[in-house]
């Protein structure tokens, strides 16, 4: 897409990694919210040292996971939530308070698999 400019980020936890990537229209941000996708990755060392990615932890598979679906959906849907209305300077942080909860969030996440 023209105008756009996409980021990833990757956050890490003991053996588990969450790549986020962002698309934002810089011709129309904030005023088009940017655009937030996620793929996590569970990995482990194996004795010779490489990583793999191990396709279950427990019993849930690490290919779809209900509640980064429900983030990224939240965090696409719902701006209005990260600024204040009265405050338009907070709009030009959008970027950084999606980031910001997407990074909370899945923290708690890690922490209720755990």
């Amino acid at each position: 897409m023209y105008n756009c400019r996409e980021f990833k980020a990757t956050l890490k936890r003991k053996t588990v990694s969450l790549e986020v990537h962002v698309r934002v229209n810089v011709a129309r941000y904030p005023a088009v919210p940017p655009t937030w996708e996620f793929a996590t990755n569970d990995s482990q060392e194996s004795q010779n040292g490489e990583r793999g990615s191990s396709e279950t932890v427990g019993n849930e598979s690490t290919l779809y996971d209900d509640r980064l679906a429900s983030l990224e959906r939240r965090i696409n849907r719902d701006v209005e939530q990260l600024v204040m209305k009265s405050e338009e300077t907070t709009y030009d942080w959008i970027l950084s308070h999606q980031l910001a909860e997407i990074v909370k969030e899945w923290e708690n996440i890690q922490a209720i698999k755990s």
